[in-house]
């Protein structure tokens, strides 16, 4: 399994507005996108103008062939300043 931790930098004023796009995209990709496990929209106290998307995905390559996201770049894309991705694996023993 695939952890994909996303931490979106969001312009000032439009945070109500990205997290709603993210979260259309986050459904999306949930209930469209195989071998995505789910998806959820975050917040943080600590980091005011960041939204962060949080997937799981059975393996790297469900996670690779998505398709939700270019579905919905054109309404993330206005508040977006920028991202830093962290992906997970799961170790298994």
């Amino acid at each position: 399994m695939i952890v994909q931790i996303v931490d979106n930098a969001v312009r000032e004023g439009m945070e109500e507005e990205y997290v709603a796009a993210a979260q259309e995209f986050a459904a999306d990709a949930s209930a469209n996108d195989a071998g995505c496990l789910g998806m959820e929209v975050f917040g943080c106290a600590k980091r005011p103008g960041h939204v962060f998307i949080v997937s799981r995905w059975e393996d790297r390559a469900s996670m690779e062939a998505s398709t939700s996201f270019l579905r919905h770049k054109a309404k993330l894309k206005p508040a977006f300043l920028g991202n830093e991705t962290t992906l997970l694996e799961r170790i298994d023993v």
